[in-house]
C-alpha cells in the first residue's frame, strides 16, 4: 500500500490531548476525488540500531469514507504497523485494516510485504468470512485490535517478518490476546541488503478528499505503541516503549505542505500526540462554507 517514499520527519515537540466536541460526520462519500497523492499521518521511529525489528500498537477502528470517482483497489483509507526500509529502494512490511473502493467496499485486515521497490502487487485483503478469514469478521467501526509487525530472529526463530493480529486487551496483559501470526515474508532486511529500517504506526490515503480514518471526537487511537530493535545475536530484542533509548518517535507527515509538527493538520487531516505511546488521527468534514475544525 505504501508508496516508496523516504520518510519526511518532524521532531515530536510537546505533548497535547487529541480532537474533542461533537463527532461531526467526516463525510467524503461521493466527492469527487483530487489529489491522487499517497498521504501518510502519524509516528517513525529510528532508535540508533542499523534496523527496527517491529512496530505494535492497539488501534481504534473508526469511520473512514472514501471520494466517491475512483472504484479500484487504490482508492484507500488504512490505519497500520510498519518496518519500513529508509533508502528510496527498500521495502517495507506492514498490517493493519483497510477500507478500499474495489471488491466489497467494506473494511478488511490487511498485510502487505514489499521486498523491494516495486516487487508486490499490492496489500492483501483478508476475507471477512470462511477460508482465511480472522475469528472477528469484519474490522467493525468502535472495535479495537492490536497489529504486530515484527522480524523474528534468533535462536529458535525463522528471520523473517511476519504479520501478527490480535483481539485487543486494554493492554492487559500488553499485545492483546488470541493472536494470530497470519503470515510472513521469506526475507528479512538484512537478507534484502536495505540500508536500514524504521518502526512506523500511521495512517493513510491516497486522495486528499479520501478520509483519514477517524472524526473529530471519535479519533482513530494508536495506543499502546510498542518497537523493537534488531541486535545481532542469538537472544532477540525485546518489545519497549519507544523513547527508552533516549530517541523518541518523530511525526511522519508525507505530501502535508507546510505541516511542521506533531499537533497540526493539512486540508482535513489532524495528528495529535497524546503521549510517548498513543497518537490520534482524525479527518474534518467536506464542507465549503467552513474551515476545517
Amino acid at each position: 500500500m505504501k508508496t516508496r517514499l523516504v520518510l519526511v520527519l518532524a521532531l515530536v515537540t510537546t505533548a497535547v490531548a487529541g480532537g474533542v466536541g461533537t463527532p461531526p460526520a467526516a463525510i467524503a462519500a461521493g466527492s469527487t476525488c483530487g489529489s491522487g497523492f499517497t498521504h501518510i499521518w502519524g509516528r517513525a521511529l529510528d532508535d540508533g540500531a542499523p534496523y527496527m525489528a517491529g512496530a505494535q500498537a492497539d488501534m481504534t477502528v473508526r469511520q473512514s469514507n472514501l471520494c466517491g470517482s475512483v472504484s479500484t483497489n487504490g482508492n484507500t483509507a488504512s490505519a497500520w504497523v510498519m518496518i519500513s526500509g529508509v533508502s528510496g529502494n527498500d521495502g517495507f512490511a506492514q498490517n493493519g485494516y483497510i477500507r478500499h473502493a474495489g471488491g466489497c467496499d467494506c473494511r478488511q485486515f490487511f498485510y502487505e510485504f514489499e521486498k523491494y521497490l516495486g516487487s508486490n502487487n499490492g496489500p492483501v485483503f483478508i476475507p471477512n468470512t470462511g477460508t482465511g478469514s480472522l475469528p472477528w469478521g469484519n474490522p467493525d467501526v468502535g472495535a479495537a485490535f492490536v497489529f504486530k509487525t515484527t522480524w523474528k530472529y534468533g535462536t529458535g526463530e525463522d528471520n523473517k517478518i511476519h504479520a501478527i493480529f490480535c483481539l485487543s486487551s486494554d493492554n492487559s496483559p500488553p499485545g492483546g490476546t488470541g493472536c494470530y501470526d497470519y503470515a510472513n515474508t521469506n526475507w528479512n532486511p538484512s537478507g534484502a541488503s536495505w540500508f536500514g529500517a524504521d518502526s512506523v504506526w500511521a495512517g493513510e490515503t491516497h486522495d486528499a478528499k479520501t478520509d483519514m480514518p477517524g472524526t473529530q471526537g471519535a479519533n482513530a487511537i494508536s495506543r499502546y505503541m510498542l518497537a523493537r530493535r534488531y541486535v545481532p545475536g542469538p537472544i532477540s530484542d525485546p518489545w519497549y516503549d519507544p523513547g527508552t533509548y533516549g530517541n523518541p518517535a518523530t511525526c511522519t507527515q508525507i505530501q502535508a505542505p507546510g505541516s511542521g509538527t506533531c499537533h497540526d493538520s493539512y486540508f482535513r487531516y489532524h495528528l495529535e500526540v497524546v503521549n510517548a505511546t498513543r497518537f490520534d488521527i482524525w479527518t474534518c468534514p467536506i464542507d465549503p462554507n467552513n474551515p476545517p475544525c
